[in-house]
């Protein structure tokens, strides 16, 4: 009976350990930043974030616009291509340090600045 308890206890703290473990995994890369795309801008229109971030533009308007990453920016290449509609979302995971011109190639008006910074252990 003895033995028995201190099994179950022991898996008890097993499971316990794991979902903490994986608990702070994910809140340390879980964040995310959103930014809205309205009728020809950025809400906001400069952002700082820590690598490893999820931006995400959500459209609130009802104009056609794409998200593009802008001349020389880190990184590869990236574009939503052009999305319309209240509610379209699109996002993109920051892994690379830098400053990146965000722009809407339909807009010339639409642009804003994305600083990722490094993240300190």
């Amino acid at each position: 009976m003895i033995k028995l308890r201190s099994t179950v206890a022991l898996a008890g703290a097993i499971v316990v350990a794991a979902v903490l473990a994986l608990g702070s995994t994910a809140s340390a890369k879980g964040q995310t930043a959103t930014v809205d795309v309205d009728d020809d801008f950025f809400d906001p229109i400069a952002l700082t974030v820590k690598e490893d971030t999820k931006v995400e533009w959500n459209w609130v308007g009802d104009s056609v616009h794409d998200v593009t990453s802008g001349p020389n920016s880190p990184g590869k290449y990236f574009s939503s291509g052009p999305q319309q509609g209240s509610g379209v979302l699109y996002s993109k995971r920051f892994r690379k340090p830098g400053n990146y011109l965000i722009i809407c190639t339909l807009h010339d008006e639409m642009r804003m600045d994305l600083k990722v910074k490094r993240r300190r252990n």
